[in-house]
């Protein structure tokens, strides 16, 4: 009796459903690794080229002439030039030009040109910086016209001249402007439109030749403007012509309310600032497609596994079996009643 019990309760458990069978499939995984090779940067170099275009006009003053009542009579501007310049000229890839102008340009620093000539334009040698430094002298008026469009010539042709093209792009030009009031050139001052338009052009034209930027930066000495309402309105005219260059040439308007103050070391960004771009890399099987819990095989990547082009019929290793112009998938998925594409034929 108890014998045929234990063998009826052995066949009942013996006969349970179990747990559901789980599909499985093999899978492969890809891991892919790289080296970003960039050129060393011991190899190349990053040029900054600053433009000092600093006033000599009358207004400026010069104690050693009798006019000590003008803005800067001792030359202190050029003192904050020169210190600007020793600080900076001991890297490699800096570079200088100072321009003095006044109703013209009264000088400026010279370089050797492509020809061997010497022409305006950037140097690194101390004693011709230090030769136009030194020389300054004012006279006659205030021609911003006139300045904005030597400043125009000497980067073109620096451009022009520069004899590795590949360094354009990792190039920097700084121009710093000094004034002590409005442009004149006796007949009164000059447009703002046509002022801001010259600044517009070299913006554009170092942007098109594909240089790495430019900063304009304009500063004004307001050491001769009083606090009455005419003075203070005709600094407001300045300061509105001055702001308009500097915006439309990336740069900084910055007052200056005495000689002794000018400091251009702690305001120039001597920086090159670049936009970095990511590139990455995707990667896409196309000779598999996703099911609900495996991935199956698309040997000819025709949108069909190789599991349908069997129940079809077609080359699982060929797109188009019948080599009528339109693959496997797209006959067979846009087959409806009435409309069926063959595959085969």
């Amino acid at each position: 009796m108890f014998i045929l019990l234990g063998t009826l309760l052995l066949l009942f458990y013996g006969c349970n459903e179990g747990p559901d069978l789980e599909l499985t499939q093999d899978r492969s995984k890809l891991s892919l690794s790289g080296t970003f090779v960039t050129e060393s940067p011991d190899e190349i170099s990053f040029p900054v080229k600053v433009l000092f275009a600093i006033d000599c006009s009358l207004s400026m003053g010069d104690a050693a002439m009798g006019m000590a009542d003008g803005s800067d009579p001792h030359y202190l501007r050029l003192e904050a030039v020169r210190n600007f310049v020793d600080q900076y000229n001991i890297n490699e890839n800096t570079s200088f030009e100072i321009m003095l102008w006044n109703l013209d340009v009264i000088d400026v620093t010279m370089a050797m040109g492509p020809g061997g000539q010497m022409i305006p334009g950037f140097t690194k040698d101390p004693d011709e910086l230090n030769r136009v430094l030194d020389n300054a002298h004012v006279d006659s008026m205030t021609d911003y016209l006139g300045t904005l469009d030597a400043i125009y010539h000497d980067i073109e042709q620096d451009i022009l001249n520069t004899e590795d093209e590949a360094n354009l792009v990792r190039t920097k030009y700084i121009v710093v402007f000094l004034s002590d009031g409005m442009s004149n050139v006796g007949d009164g001052p000059q447009s703002d439109i046509e002022i801001w338009a010259r600044v517009e052009d070299l913006y554009e034209m170092v942007t098109e030749r594909g240089v790495g930027g430019l900063n304009f930066h304009t500063f004004l000495l307001t050491e001769l403007f009083g606090p009455g309402p005419m003075d203070q309105y005709v600094q407001g005219l300045c300061e509105t012509t001055l702001q308009g260059m500097s915006d439309r040439g990336n740069g900084q308007f910055r007052i200056f309310e005495t000689a002794e103050s000018i400091d251009f070391i702690n305001i120039v960004d001597m920086r090159l600032t670049f936009e970095y771009k990511i590139t990455y890399l995707v990667a896409y099987n196309y000779n598999v497609r996703p099911g609900v819990e495996l991935v199956y095989v698309d040997s000819d990547g025709d949108g069909l596994c190789d599991d349908e082009e069997a129940d079809h019929g077609t080359d699982p290793t060929v797109k188009d079996t019948d080599g009528d112009g339109l693959n496997d998938f797209f006959e067979i998925k846009v087959s409806s009643p009435g409309h069926e594409l063959d595959p085969l034929v």
